[in-house]
């Protein structure tokens, strides 16, 4: 019996096991553990939707960490089977974003971020993201980044709140006016 609860807590405590994975889970229970109504819904949405979300670690450790549309986003054509999300949570990308946004980072806050973007594709509210011609894609004057950066900020204590994105200030104010 003794064996038998050490092979299950081994198996469950993410030692040896998948380090991404095992953060993914770690955050998860954490939002559901909060009193953060608003991540809780987004994490119950998601978990609850007739869509697929795919998540797994990026193994290119200088790559970033991305959710794509599976299929085309609801608001264009009703299509979508879900989205594929790609976690870099590596020490050395950790460290690359700190340096550029200026603020610490965790798995938990790339993590929340990242939620973010795959509520917003299963939600359909991705049609105010700028056309890769814009050159707004992806940057901190692009919606849904802005969206995701605020995600982000509801688990981060008070003095480190992140104001940028790709090194570039977020004008929350515009945004939500």
């Amino acid at each position: 019996m003794g064996t038998f609860i050490g092979m299950i807590q081994k198996k469950y405590n993410w030692r040896g096991g998948n380090y991404t994975l095992g953060m993914l889970l770690k955050s998860y229970q954490k939002i559901l553990k909060s009193n953060d109504e608003v991540l809780k819904d987004q994490l119950k949405k998601l978990g609850n939707s007739e869509l697929e979300h795919f998540i797994e670690e990026n193994k290119n450790q200088d790559g970033s960490s991305s959710v794509q549309p599976f299929g085309i986003p609801k608001e264009f054509g009703s299509l979508q089977i879900g989205s594929y999300t790609f976690l870099n949570l590596s020490s050395k990308r950790l460290k690359s974003v700190e340096e550029t946004e200026k603020v610490p980072f965790s798995p938990y806050e790339i993590i929340v971020h990242e939620m973010r973007h795959q509520y917003d594709l299963d939600m359909g509210n991705t049609k105010d993201r700028p056309t890769k011609a814009s050159g707004l894609q992806g940057t901190s004057r692009d919606p849904l980044e802005i969206r995701a950066v605020i995600n982000e900020n509801r688990v981060r204590p008070k003095n480190q709140k992140r104001t940028s994105y790709g090194g570039r200030k977020i004008d929350f104010y515009k945004y939500n006016n």
